[in-house]
């Protein structure tokens, strides 16, 4: 028996794991199989630039999902993995998120050869853009160097609490406005997808709390 529990245990672990990397890898897939007028006048490095920049960006909203799932407290989830292996991959999960939005932008820029975008009304889903790119470096930056910056444990939740709905919202709203590949058809859907499962996950905590 047991060794059928654990057989079914990886099992399990296994099919979940390769249904999140599937996910994550469709995702990815979005800037090759629809592309947006952004793209369609770059060539060559630019072009590369400008793609794997969208790519990380959707991959990071993507991992920023899973973290809803890592701290979700999900019962079953705590049985098949344990908290301290869950807080171990949101930790991980954490870092790459912050290289991803790190590098996204620089490869955005890099593709336009660094020209900033004017000071214009119509340039705003890319300023929100980099409203989020701070909140999310301040949110893992802060959840990493909490102590040695001085902040209590408690302090930090509720930083963290207040913060995580607000960097949610200006992601969707970025992801939407900032390019035209999410406006229709299968982006949009996977959009609406995403979205709900997060504010599901975020609703519950806050109920259950």
């Amino acid at each position: 028996k047991k060794g059928n529990q654990m057989n079914r245990k990886e099992i399990f672990s296994f099919v979940l794991f390769a249904a999140l990397f599937a996910f994550l890898i469709t995702a990815c897939a979005i800037p090759f199989f629809f592309e947006s007028p952004s793209i369609f006048y770059k060539t060559g490095v630019e072009k590369i630039m400008l793609r794997v920049g969208k790519v990380l960006g959707i991959a990071a909203m993507v991992l920023m999902g899973y973290q809803l799932i890592f701290i979700g407290r999900f019962s079953w989830l705590e049985k098949l993995f344990g908290m301290k292996s869950l807080y171990q991959a949101h930790r991980l999960n954490g870092r790459i998120i912050l290289a991803a939005v790190l590098i996204h932008p620089l490869l955005i820029l890099g593709a336009d050869h660094f020209v900033f975008f004017p000071l214009e009304q119509k340039y705003w889903p890319e300023f929100t853009g980099f409203v989020l790119l701070f909140l999310i470096f301040f949110f893992i930056i802060t959840s990493i160097l909490y102590k040695r910056i001085g902040i209590t444990y408690k302090t930090w939740r509720m930083m963290h609490k207040i913060t995580a709905p607000f960097i949610f919202i200006l992601l969707f709203i970025h992801v939407f406005y900032v390019s035209r590949t999410f406006e229709t058809g299968i982006p949009l859907y996977f959009l609406i997808a995403i979205g709900s499962v997060c504010l599901a996950i975020i609703i519950g905590k806050w109920v259950k709390r």
